[in-house]
């Protein structure tokens, strides 16, 4: 392949990628947009770190549940014990 063809796919990606404005459904979370605020932040490990545990949260939909009352605490107790998927454990960083 020579470079000038190289280039013309490349331009053409990148005009196919533009016009299907592929990454403006992206909507980043605040927890998540909190952790890269300067350049410095992508190569922090302990920033990395964070970012990828909130990531992995955002993804498994993990939240925190306030409960109020009794009965709300024993409706979810049953609810977990009723449950009957498996989860299943990704690698941990």
């Amino acid at each position: 392949m020579t470079a000038a063809r190289g280039l013309g796919n490349a331009i053409n990606c990148i005009a196919s990628d533009h016009r299907k404005k592929l990454n403006q459904k992206l909507v980043l979370p605040d927890r998540v947009k909190e952790f890269l605020r300067r350049p410095q932040d992508e190569v922090n490990k302990n920033k990395l770190q964070d970012l990828a545990r909130a990531v992995r949260q955002e993804i498994e939909a993990e939240t925190c549940v306030y409960l109020a009352t009794g009965d709300e605490i024993d409706a979810l107790a049953i609810a977990v014990e009723n449950c009957n998927t498996e989860r299943k454990r990704g690698p941990t960083l």
